[in-house]
């Protein structure tokens, strides 16, 4: 079930991967940073769901995999915001802000750069000659 779900966001990582050495090429080095970030966040995720799978197939005291499950399943499932044992929001899912943070620098980065003026190379244009 859980290979199922996660397959979707495998695939899309796989296929990120083969791209970032070409958006190094024409964005430069530091898009491969803010890459690198995001990528790190589909395998902490992907950790985080094995994680739970394992805790739910271990044998131990109910409150003690009931505390840890809840824990995972912050990270696991995108509740937004946690709520707190009184019924009222808590802080933001501190994955999705990681994974907000992430795709944001991607996309500000490439923005930055297609909004820069092209610069065009003459080809046709015969060279100075020089006073030797």
């Amino acid at each position: 079930m859980f290979n199922n779900r996660f397959k979707p966001v495998q695939e899309s990582c796989v296929e990120l991967q083969s791209l970032k050495c070409e958006a190094e090429a024409l964005w430069g080095p530091e898009v491969v940073t803010c890459i690198e970030r995001l990528l790190k966040c589909c395998r902490s995720l992907q950790s985080a769901m094995e994680v739970t799978l394992n805790i739910y197939a271990a044998s131990g005291p109910p409150d003690k995999l009931e505390q840890s499950a809840r824990q995972f399943e912050k990270q696991l499932y995108d509740f937004g915001r946690e709520i707190t044992v009184d019924g009222r929001e808590g802080a933001e899912n501190s994955f999705t802000v990681a994974m907000k943070f992430a795709v944001d620098a991607i996309e500000q980065h490439v923005r930055g750069k297609l909004m820069q003026k092209p610069t065009v190379r003459n080809v046709d244009a015969k060279p100075k000659p020089s006073n030797v």
